[in-house]
């Protein structure tokens, strides 16, 4: 028996030899996580203290990947990204569990504004009926002048 077995509704692969394959392994351009039984996963993979996602078929995501609301991004090694991460010309926050910043974020005793798309917002902002103003580091100001502008405590412009 080698190559792909569908075995009892699971999926399992041999190699040439006939060994039932285990852990990561490539195949053709893809990669693939099987258990110790052999079991072919799919899903989110925990392998060496790391997060993975394989598809339906599988292979081993990477980049953007959405599950249910939630977006989440996997490096070009598959790995789960946290905390920042700049991407292209653009930076992003993703929570411990991996999830994407959106809205307002409180990172350490740093305000943050994060847009829909998830990336970090800098210059004036608008949210609610205040104004504020985010540094290009992404902080908030607060309690100085912006432009003229008199920014308090909350960081919303005092008219």
């Amino acid at each position: 028996m080698t190559g792909w077995n569908y075995i009892n509704g699971k999926t399992y692969y041999f190699n040439r030899n006939g060994e039932m394959q285990t852990g990561w392994v490539k195949l053709g351009k893809a990669w693939y996580f099987f258990q110790n039984s052999g079991e072919m996963m799919t899903g989110w993979v925990f392998s060496t203290n790391t997060w993975y996602y394989t598809n339906g078929s599988g292979e081993m995501q990477t980049g953007w990947f959405k599950q249910g609301t939630t977006w989440y991004y996997l490096t070009g090694s598959g790995a789960m990204a946290t905390g920042w991460q700049k991407l292209g010309s653009t930076w992003y926050y993703l929570t411990g569990s991996g999830a994407m910043a959106t809205g307002w974020q409180k990172l350490g005793s740093t305000w943050y504004y994060f847009t829909g798309s998830g990336a970090m917002k800098t210059g004036w902002l608008q949210s609610g009926k205040d104004w504020y103003y985010l540094y290009s580091s992404g902080a908030m100001a607060y309690n100085t002048k912006i432009e003229g502008y008199k920014l308090g405590a909350t960081g919303a412009w005092i008219k």
